[in-house]
């Protein structure tokens, strides 16, 4: 392999491995969202007299936990989607980083 291509291959595993930092950051914020929705579904299906919202109807409550239930299984699945990405992504780097070895030899 020449330089130019080798070049290449650094620059990519570069590349790769700063959006694999990003999609870590999606991967935190997507789990977050999802406990975030699980607390809000607890909240809105039990009939819970908080003293931070007491006020709060039964007619306002159920809606609410539905719609937070709707956004907690899609936080779910792009979790899982993420993580998915991740695990495949360090292989294709480490794939990269032993090709590079490979033809340093």
């Amino acid at each position: 392999m020449n330089k130019k291509q080798l070049t290449a291959i650094v620059n990519e595993i570069q590349i790769k491995n700063d959006h694999l930092k990003r999609m870590r950051y999606w991967a935190i914020y997507s789990t977050l969202l999802s406990l975030v929705s699980f607390v809000v579904v607890w909240w809105g299906f039990s009939n819970l007299q908080d003293p931070i919202l007491p006020n709060i109807s039964e007619a306002v409550r159920t809606p609410i936990a539905w719609i937070m239930s709707v956004v907690g299984v899609l936080a779910v699945l792009f979790s899982v989607l993420v993580f998915i990405a991740l695990r495949n992504g360090k292989k294709h780097i480490i794939d990269l980083i032993d090709k590079l070895e490979k033809d340093k030899r």
